[in-house]
């Protein structure tokens, strides 16, 4: 790796560097059998495909994108302003899909009371919630001490 690339990744964030592996695991988790009924196993995207199913998909997708948008502007440090909107389209994604995925993975995990819960339910809450956290981590990242308050705020002159 060339010496002016190392470190540059460190410019992204933990938080950021997170959220694409999330956004994979929870999109996969929509392909695992949710639960198990009549000797079947349902799922949300599949043979059972469900227009709930394609669009947590496409949500994923989406974060994954965007996410991996972020870290790549983040670690090039060429365009400072376009990696900042980046981050936020990640996070905003982040959050909606993870959000959806986690009401979804609970409200399934509930309905499931009578049957075993699959794979996929609780890969899909865990992983869903962690996105959440993550995206909500990388949105508040962008906060900085100097434009939390307006600077007659802080050091009132008296």
């Amino acid at each position: 790796m060339p010496r002016a690339l190392r470190g540059s990744w460190r410019r992204a964030g933990v938080e950021m560097l997170a959220m694409p592996p999330l956004a994979m695991l929870a999109a996969s988790s929509l392909f695992l059998p949710m639960a198990p009924a009549f000797g079947l196993s349902l799922g949300l995207v599949g043979s059972q495909a469900s227009v709930e199913g394609a669009f947590l998909l496409l949500l994923f997708a989406l974060t994954l994108a965007a996410a991996l948008w972020a870290v790549a502007l983040a670690a090039s440090g060429d365009a400072p302003v376009t990696a900042e909107r980046a981050r936020i389209a990640a996070g905003l994604l982040g959050v909606v899909s993870g959000l959806l995925g986690a009401v979804d993975g609970i409200v399934i995990g509930r309905l499931g009371g009578y049957a075993p819960q699959g794979a996929g339910v609780v890969l899909l809450t865990i992983m869903s919630l962690v996105l959440v956290t993550a995206s909500a981590l990388a949105l508040l990242s962008l906060r900085t001490p100097d434009r939390a308050a307006p600077p007659s705020d802080r050091n009132p002159a008296r």
